[in-house]
């Protein structure tokens, strides 16, 4: 990196960046991450929950603020999030924030915001029917993120194409679960490298995305996984 490409990155505007983890899926991390560096130099990235983040706690970068199921109450993710907000502007930490959610409840909060003096961003989710669309009235840049494909990872026998999901849960099937259905997350990770399944970025993360899949445990280390008993993968 050149001493011109150095002071840049410096000078870029730092950004606090806060997602609302009970609305956006960790599958869409690698896609938010990529759009970052076109709005600033993020400082802080922080994912909101209460009661449980799937996925978020195995995201690089990424420190998750979880105020526990007893905080569960509906909005509670919200306040959560906007009164961090708050705190953060005052300790004058950051120049600009980066909201990464589709709910037009933080229309408020990014106004609030943006009328205090701070560059405000929003990423948005293309998830349903609504885009935030108030959100966007309120923000200097509005940019949309897309749930990736799901990719395909081999062949069956009969030369139709496999998706990962699917690989996934006939690899989990041979792992011996225990009564209630969960193998830890070591264990599947060591099965699929046994079985030659290639997957990109963080095995936690991915089967935390996967529909047919939940993960208990917020570290690689302590969590398990299964198949959903009521949605199981094909």
């Amino acid at each position: 990196m050149t001493n011109h490409e150095t002071n840049r990155d410096t000078q870029a505007p730092r950004l606090a960046v806060l997602i609302d983890a009970e609305n956006v899926p960790v599958s869409l991390w690698p896609a938010i991450r990529r759009r970052l560096p076109r709005l600033g130099r993020p400082v802080l990235v922080r994912a909101y929950a209460c009661g449980g983040a799937p996925g978020w706690g195995f995201a690089d970068g990424v420190e998750v603020v979880d105020a526990g199921a007893a905080a569960r109450a509906p909005n509670a993710v919200d306040f959560l999030l906007a009164f961090d907000a708050g705190r953060i502007r005052e300790s004058g930490a950051v120049d600009g924030f980066v909201l990464v959610s589709g709910d037009d409840g933080f229309a408020a909060m990014v106004k609030a915001l943006a009328e205090s003096g701070a560059a405000v961003h929003v990423i948005v989710p293309a998830i349903g029917e609504t885009y935030g669309r108030r959100l966007a009235r309120h923000a200097d840049v509005c940019l949309l993120v897309a749930p990736p494909a799901d990719p395909v990872a081999t062949e069956r026998a009969d030369g139709a194409p496999q998706t990962l999901e699917a690989r996934f849960a006939e690899v989990f099937r041979g792992c011996g679960a225990d009564g209630e259905g969960w193998v830890p997350l070591s264990v599947l990770g060591a099965a699929l490298k046994a079985a030659g399944v290639a997957f990109p970025g963080k095995l936690g993360a991915l089967v935390s995305a996967m529909p047919g899949f939940e993960v208990r445990g917020a570290d690689a280390t302590g969590a398990t996984v299964r198949l959903h008993h009521d949605r199981a993968a094909p």
